[in-house]
């Protein structure tokens, strides 16, 4: 369900901005699939302009592909992103664009919410605001 939120949000988003829907492979957070996922939309024509994953780990999966099987330059010929902002997402060599989950307040949330520190129902859905943490497999524009 949240991955369903996720997309429907990002879909919003796009709908909003005049744009339509975009191609969506499910990798179902499987490195092999993921890389299916990405060769399935790199080779559409029109290739897309960027792809958005829903993990970092699937962001990598896609990156390895577009950059070792269709010589792609990361950033400047195809934006890919992720989410969760993982440590590897960092590195000098993936450069990842990714929107980064505030782990200690998520944690924070959770324990007030199973001490009773809250009144709020157990079933509550809490919401904690993260950052997009932006790097170099994104164009800027």
């Amino acid at each position: 369900p949240t991955n369903n939120e996720r997309y429907d949000a990002f879909v919003g988003v796009l709908r909003g901005e005049g744009l339509d829907e975009p191609p969506r492979v499910n990798g179902h957070f499987e490195r092999p699939l993921a890389m299916e996922a990405a060769r399935t939309l790199l080779r559409l024509d029109p290739r897309p302009d960027a792809i958005f994953c829903a993990s970092d780990f699937l962001a990598i999966a896609a990156i390895e592909v577009a950059r070792y099987e269709f010589g792609l330059d990361i950033g400047p010929d195809i934006g890919i992103a992720g989410f969760d902002d993982i440590a590897e997402a960092s590195w000098p060599s993936f450069d990842l664009t990714s929107y980064s989950q505030p782990v200690v307040p998520m944690i924070e949330a959770v324990m007030n919410l199973v001490s009773g520190g809250d009144d709020q129902d157990m079933a509550a859905q809490i919401i904690v605001d993260g950052s997009l943490q932006k790097r170099g497999s994104t164009r800027r524009g």
